[in-house]
């Protein structure tokens, strides 16, 4: 099955240790380096054997990460094309700080056409609240599912099922 609309939230704090490994010997890898190669190589896997030829990537990008994902995405061949705007609470104890993540928007091939309204919402921000810490918005979901109800859609370390999403996670007990 290929899809052409792709939605990721990766472990960025891994990517650093995926980025600067150096040669080692598979048996011979401390544990949280294994798992930052796994993750980002699963992405790599499912981008290059899951999508047409064609298709978009929309990249959940904490701010501290933006430059990570410029760099990890132009080494797989992708061309950024802007971003949308969460600004998601913080989830510490005792902070009322609220911190901004962006859904970077991204393609391979031929960007397909959008709406005046998708174009109208580039650069601006997404509304909404969540009920835990790896949630993302309703309201970006939405977005996508009226802008491209052609696409197939696949949803990459998602953590929940949505009709009409397919959803692909290393730990199958996270989705709910």
């Amino acid at each position: 099955m290929k899809f052409n609309l792709i939605m990721v939230c990766p472990p960025w704090k891994r990517f650093n240790r995926f980025r600067t490994r150096g040669p080692c010997l598979p048996d011979n890898l401390p544990p949280k380096l294994q798992r930052s190669i796994e993750a980002f190589e699963f992405i790599q896997q499912i981008l290059r054997d899951f999508t047409t030829d064609e298709h978009l990537v929309f990249i959940w990008v904490p701010g501290k990460y933006a430059m990570d994902y410029r760099e990890y995405m132009a080494r797989l061949g992708y061309t950024t094309r802007g971003s949308f705007i969460w600004v998601r609470p913080k989830w510490k104890s005792g902070s009322d700080e609220k911190t901004m993540e962006f859904l970077m928007v991204c393609h391979k091939g031929k960007m397909p056409q959008v709406s005046d309204h998708y174009l109208k919402m580039t650069d601006s921000h997404f509304p909404g609240t969540v009920k835990n810490r790896s949630a993302k918005p309703e309201s970006a979901y939405k977005f996508l599912e009226e802008e491209f109800p052609w696409a197939r859609k696949l949803q990459v370390y998602g953590n929940t099922k949505r009709p009409g999403w397919t959803v692909f996670h290393r730990n199958e007990e996270k989705i709910k």
